[in-house]
């Protein structure tokens, strides 16, 4: 399978549309913008009957086996892509998705402008 690449999307807001890669617990690695202000929205449709993976964990690969360390998407989940530099954490470059249990499981990826905090 390969790779997504959302690292430079034309405009913002940029809607994706996809399925985790058919066969359970293999990762499809997304690649996003390493910029400033930007924010990732990941949407489970199916959330009622199929658990959706995602994983900030930059050692996965594209088509290997997901890791232990995730978030469940139950809702929408909204995060900023960017570093922090107070915090110590290094941008995130890649995102993995992926289905625990299930074979497809289809996302919504939306990539936006972060809003301000006030």
């Amino acid at each position: 399978m390969a790779i997504i690449d959302l690292s430079k999307p034309a405009t913002l807001p940029f809607t994706y549309r996809g399925t985790t890669s058919g066969v359970a617990n293999v990762v499809q690695i997304i690649n996003v913008p390493i910029r400033s202000g930007v924010t990732m929205i990941v949407n489970n449709p199916e959330k009622s009957t199929k658990k959706l993976a995602v994983s900030f964990d930059q050692t996965l690969v594209d088509g290997g086996a997901g890791g232990t360390n995730y978030l469940t998407v139950d809702e929408i989940v909204e995060f900023p892509l960017d570093g922090n530099a107070a915090s110590g954490f290094a941008p995130v470059t890649k995102v993995a998705l992926y289905a625990p249990a299930h074979t497809t499981v289809a996302f919504e990826i939306v990539l936006t402008a972060r809003k301000p905090a006030f």
